[in-house]
This record gives structure tokens, sequence and C-alpha cells, in this order.
């Protein structure tokens, strides 16, 4: 049994051999549908799989406004996320936030375009989680300089810190 196992094994051998232009289709139609799969995998393992990394990703909701004239999932003004924010006694918190493409450029250094969220000055303290570089917005502060709402930048880098953003990190910003 074993010795016909190895027989087979060395036929099926010479024939991949011998059909040289199969066996080579063959191996990239394989190739592909690993790759093709271990691709949707990826995606589907970050996006549905992977928990948030806040202390508690299962409390989080999305709230969003539609008036039915336009898209399901329509935006929101600031003066509606403030009315549903004081309002809104089932939830812990709620933070608002608007996604835009920021261009970063220091010194000599080629403009760079990222992926930033402009986020309410709450974000953090209600996702309970903290800043990885600058400070969390503080009230206190907000109201010292006579301002009546605040703004953080998040920003998107990825993995890679580029040379634009490293310039940037140590600047202050108003």
């Amino acid at each position: 049994m074993v010795a016909d196992f190895w027989q087979d094994l060395r036929y099926g051998a010479r024939m991949l051999v011998k059909n040289s232009g199969f066996t080579l289709i063959a191996i990239l139609m394989l190739a592909a549908g690993i790759g093709a799969n271990t691709a949707v995998f990826s995606v589907i393992n970050a996006v549905l799989l992977k928990p948030l990394p806040v202390p508690q990703p299962d409390e989080l909701v999305s709230l969003y406004t539609s008036d039915f004239s336009g898209p399901r999932y329509g935006g929101s003004s600031y003066l509606d996320y403030v009315d549903l924010r004081d309002r809104a006694d089932v939830l812990s918190g709620l933070i608002a936030y608007w996604r835009q493409s920021v261009r970063l450029k220091s010194g000599e250094q080629a403009e760079e375009l990222i992926n930033a969220d402009i986020v309410t000055g709450n974000y953090f303290d209600v996702l309970g989680v903290r800043p990885a570089m600058g400070r969390r917005s503080c009230p206190k502060r907000i109201a010292r300089q006579g301002r009546t709402r605040s703004r953080s930048l998040v920003m998107d880098t990825g993995n890679a810190v580029s040379p634009v953003i490293r310039a940037w990190l140590g600047k202050r910003f108003s």
C-alpha cells in the first residue's frame, strides 16, 4: 500500500514535468486563489472580527441623522451634536467627528496628504483612551481661552511616520 502511494507520487511528478504549461498555470491559479483568500480574510478580520482597541468596544454605538431626502446615513451639524449630547440620558457619552484629508508641510519637506479626523474635545475621554502624542482637550483651558467648543486633530499615519509628520510632532498648534 505504501509502495503504491510512492509509485503514484512519482508518476504524478513525471506527468507534471512532462506537461510544464499545465503545471505552470495550475501553480499560478493556486497562488492567486490563496492570495485572494488571504486578502479577503485579512479585511474581514480587521473590520469585523478584531475588536476595537478601546476598553469596552461592545458598548459603542453609531448614531446618524437623516431627513430622508439625502443619504441614509447623513451628517449632523455641530448644534445637532450638542443637542443630542445634552439630551442623551441613555448614553454615557457622545462624540462627533469629521473625516478629512489634511496637507502637511514642514520647511523644505515635500507636502504630504494624510487622512485625519477632526473630533470633539471629549473624544478620548468617551472612548477611554489616551492620545499617542499631544494632549487631550481640557474644558477649563477652552473656557479660559474664551472659546465655546474644542476640536482635536487625530491623524492616521498607518505604521510608518513620514519625515513631514516627524517634523510636525514637536510643534505647538493653536
